[in-house]
């Protein structure tokens, strides 16, 4: 899967603050990993989750092996390498069923062919993140609930846990969501070309960038599902995608229009929880540049580090972000945490 540090750093910076923001009433276990497919991965368990992201990365590695484009040991590129020729591992085989059943579905606004190869990263990844949280749920049956993000792509099993909405007219790293929903099951994507350029997007029946939406978050049963419905969405024009979106069963989207209107459907109005103003200034935005020393002849980890704004007075006027491997360590962030203890806020992100 290709690597894409600027959209997915944001998705990470975001989402890591969720299980401070999950934690009320609940034991919630945060695990991350970076550069897993080319991103960062958020991994949350209600229980104890060490076999579970155990589990979680051995089968996302498994898949990488099997369809990563970008590994030229990968079973699919050894297999385009012979021509596509010979036999295939079944979850390539179903991966590619799944895009031939979308690129029907869609009227070919999804397609893995890119010329004389076959680039099925985008499903793929969601692909990968419905299967991994699926052996992570059968390495740990007892758990309450769980939540895995690769890179803004969000599937859950069991609980409730709050997903926000990024807005594509103010991305920034500082921004406030869109709108922010519970999601208890099932899985949640986010397509759209505002932060990498549009022409990241393209409409492969054309060859050209796709000016279906500004961006497309939508919800359903599966993570491939999520995710095709949210890339046709941002390609095919509005009347062809909630012809789509209305014709798949359990599917709910939201959808910014190009001029910054919105439209939604399947219920999706009501899931959404429209976030609070807060006294952040309108069309503010922040760059924070740290820089942490490597400490020599010592055996360290990754260290922690929470970045919140104050007014004046001290008041916390928002959390931006925190980066942590365990909750457990949170309070040793003594100035933050005294501010803001276990209400500090967030969720994760599909952007």
């Amino acid at each position: 899967m290709k690597p894409n540090p600027q959209i997915l750093r944001r998705s990470w910076l975001l989402s890591a603050v969720a299980a401070i923001g999950q934690a009320t009433g609940r034991q919630i276990e945060t695990f991350r990993k970076e550069n897993v497919l080319g991103t960062s991965l958020e991994f949350q368990v209600d229980g104890d989750g060490t076999l579970a992201f155990e589990a979680c990365l051995a089968e996302v590695e498994r898949l990488r092996s099997i369809l990563s484009t970008y590994d030229a040991t990968s079973a699919i590129s050894q297999w385009q390498s012979r021509g596509e020729n010979g036999p295939v591992p079944a979850e390539l085989k179903e991966l590619l069923e799944l895009y031939a059943h979308w690129q029907q579905r869609s009227g070919g606004a999804i397609s893995c062919s890119t010329g004389t190869k076959r680039d099925v990263n985008a499903l793929g990844k969601s692909f990968i993140v419905e299967r991994a949280i699926e052996a992570a749920f059968k390495a740990a049956p007892d758990a309450r609930g769980m939540l895995l993000n690769i890179g803004g792509d969000i599937a859950v099993r069991g609980g409730a846990w709050q997903i926000g909405v990024a807005n594509p007219q103010q991305w920034h790293d500082n921004a406030a969501p869109l709108d922010e929903f519970e999601l208890r099951s099932g899985a949640v994507t986010t397509s759209g070309g505002y932060e990498r350029g549009a022409s990241h997007l393209i409409d492969p029946r054309t060859g050209l960038t796709a000016r279906g939406a500004l961006s497309a978050t939508v919800t359903a049963k599966d993570s491939v599902t999520a995710n095709a419905l949210s890339t046709a969405l941002c390609v095919l024009d509005e009347a062809a995608g909630r012809r789509l979106v209305q014709s798949t069963a359990g599917s709910a989207c939201l959808v910014v229009r190009p001029d910054g209107s919105s439209w939604q459907h399947g219920g999706f109005e009501t899931k959404l929880k429209r976030v609070a103003a807060s006294a952040w200034p309108q069309q503010q935005q922040v760059t924070i540049t740290l820089t942490l020393k490597t400490i020599e002849g010592y055996r360290v980890r990754r260290p922690y580090v929470a970045v919140w704004a104050e007014d004046m007075s001290g008041k916390v006027l928002r959390n931006i972000s925190v980066w942590t491997e365990r909750r457990r360590w949170l309070p040793d962030l003594f100035e933050w945490w005294k501010k803001t203890g276990s209400s500090g806020g967030g969720a994760s992100v599909t952007a």
